[in-house]
């Protein structure tokens, strides 16, 4: 990990917060994450995904004080498809190409979204 440092009046070493993007599969652990050093820079490249997989990903800073808070909540992503996400469960679908995305499976998840919302409103009343 790269130490970034700028001098203030050319005597005095300050420290400038580094950023890292974190990534890792949606159903990996996040320890398993890789850690993209991308400096003071303000983007970097993510170049191992895999096409039709779910990602969750991070941003932190660090310096020689360690490393900052993460980024909240985790940005999900994909190389090429959809990812449908439900909130209110925490449901995350694997990614599906969006030539293979039938109109059943798309009312199949809108149908089970209103059967959630009745479910919840008869128990509300």
């Amino acid at each position: 990990m790269a130490i970034c440092t700028a001098r203030q009046n050319g005597l005095v070493a300050v420290e400038i917060s580094c950023k890292l993007i974190r990534v890792w599969e949606t159903f990996d652990n996040s320890k398993q994450a890789y850690d993209i050093d991308v400096g003071r820079a303000v983007s970097g490249i993510v170049s191992w995904i895999k096409r039709h997989s779910v990602y969750k990903m991070r941003v932190l800073g660090y310096s020689r004080g360690g490393d900052g808070a993460m980024s909240s909540p985790p940005t999900l992503f994909t190389l090429g498809g959809y990812i449908f996400y439900d909130s209110s469960s925490t449901l995350v679908l694997p990614a599906i190409s969006s030539a293979t995305v039938s109109s059943s499976y798309i009312i199949t998840i809108v149908l089970t979204k209103i059967c959630l919302y009745l479910i919840t409103i008869s128990l509300e009343i």
